[in-house]
């Protein structure tokens, strides 16, 4: 895909720790537990996200991207003690660079903050004659982002920074909800703000992200997420049943409970619900689905079929509740999943969802479970049509305008008028 340029050629460095998709199915084969952990959820979508940006990068090809990635492992986690540095090149212009690193707590984060500060500096060097040289790092990879600001210290690379979570409001990190604070995590949070305040460009899923971030006054880009530019255009064929369909982290605080009750008050016989994913609340779920048998718990699935299911549904639900503070700092990267796979989308009105995705879904008004049973029961008041219609107006709104070649292209936008003007 050729892409319509301002200026000359890109040298991108890319740190985080998603690995490439081929690195990521060999460590799921050196997991303890013999099961994929990072299946669906934040994992998950923190995986997903730094791949699609790091393609939609490559592919213009004046922009070259050299990934470094300290691998996501623990000796609780993973087989292996010594992890050797592992290199793909995915694209003429693209290579993937998973460090070396000693499968140890703390060797492990000092021995990758290491590598990855060493192979910053040889990339300085080897891109120094580059018109625009930019540095995107992973906001949430606490432990390399200082040493591989040190290594770019004094240099003309533009430094920019991808908020996907903002620590402090993450739901699974033990101080989110107000709880006693560890020194571990008092030192990370102290570490990182003094770290992000030499960024020059913030990423951010939504506005109120950049309220919390040292900005001052610098470039902020608010970026919800993104979409596969080679995802189909096309609706699937729909289950011979109403489908209602949930597939991501099976939490509570993610409105599992409101949806499972609400469902079960959606006077519907024909109606199922569906639920795909891996958590806390399947207990829950298995008690719900012996109770109600149009309720249906299928644990988990590779991404592409789930994909493939959420096609199939006539209707794709996020119940996730609104007044919980996290919501203000996250962008549920199911709702883009959802539009793009061209079935209607139901969700609840997330505080941090922009205005212009509402011409393209339905919405969940009222809280807890009184509030997805009324939402269900109006959806399903409209004819087959308007579902297709709807469906298909959200594929194109996000197929047009949040496929990860526009939204990288809006990062090397911002990174060449950097250079640009000094």
């Amino acid at each position: 895909m050729r892409r319509e340029r301002r200026g000359g050629a890109v040298e991108v460095l890319y740190v985080s720790t998603s690995p490439s998709p081929g690195e990521f199915d060999r460590m799921s084969g050196t997991e303890i537990s013999g099961e994929q952990r990072v299946v669906y959820g934040l994992p998950e979508a923190s995986f997903k996200f730094h791949n699609l940006l790091r393609q939609g990068f490559a592919l213009d090809r004046d922009v070259h991207v050299h990934s470094l990635v300290g691998r996501p492992i623990s000796s609780a986690t993973h087989h292996g003690r010594t992890w050797r540095r592992r290199s793909e090149r995915l694209a003429p212009n693209y290579v993937v660079d998973h460090v070396g690193l000693v499968n140890l707590p703390v060797a492990k984060q000092l021995g990758a903050a290491a590598a990855c500060a060493l192979r910053t500096a040889q990339w300085r060097f080897r891109t120094r004659h580059a018109e625009t040289r930019m540095l995107v790092l992973d906001g949430a990879y606490v432990s390399a982002m200082p040493a591989v600001l040190l290594a770019l210290a004094g240099s003309s690379v533009v430094r920019v920074g991808i908020f996907a979570d903002l620590y402090s409001y993450m739901a699974d990190v033990t101080d989110a909800a107000g709880r006693r604070v560890s020194f571990v995590h008092r030192l990370a949070r102290r570490v990182t703000r003094t770290a992000t305040s030499r960024l020059q460009v913030f990423v951010v899923l939504t506005a109120a992200m950049a309220r919390v971030l040292p900005t001052d006054g610098r470039e902020v880009l608010v970026m919800e997420g993104l979409v596969d530019h080679r995802s189909p255009r096309t609706q699937g064929t729909k289950s011979d049943q109403p489908t209602i369909l949930y597939a991501g982290a099976l939490k509570e605080e993610y409105g599992l409970r409101d949806l499972v009750e609400g469902f079960a008050r959606f006077d519907r016989p024909d109606a199922r619900l569906v639920v795909y994913g891996r958590g806390d609340y399947s207990a829950d779920l298995e008690r719900a689905s012996l109770a109600d048998p149009r309720i249906q718990f299928r644990g988990s699935l590779p991404l592409d079929e789930v994909f493939e299911e959420e096609r199939r549904a006539w209707l794709l639900v996020n119940p996730r509740p609104v007044h919980e503070e996290f919501t203000r700092y996250s962008f549920p990267s199911k709702t883009l999943e959802y539009l793009a796979s061209g079935s209607p989308v139901l969700t609840t009105r997330l505080p941090g969802m922009p205005e212009e995705y509402y011409p393209y879904v339905w919405t969940i008004d009222a809280p807890g479970p009184d509030g997805v049973a009324e939402a269900l029961s109006a959806v399903f008041t409209h004819d087959p049509d308007e579902f297709i219609r709807r469906g298909q107006a959200g594929q194109a709104f996000v197929l047009d305008h949040k496929n990860n070649a526009v939204q990288a292209q809006k990062i090397t936008h911002i990174a060449q008028g950097i250079s640009l003007h000094g």
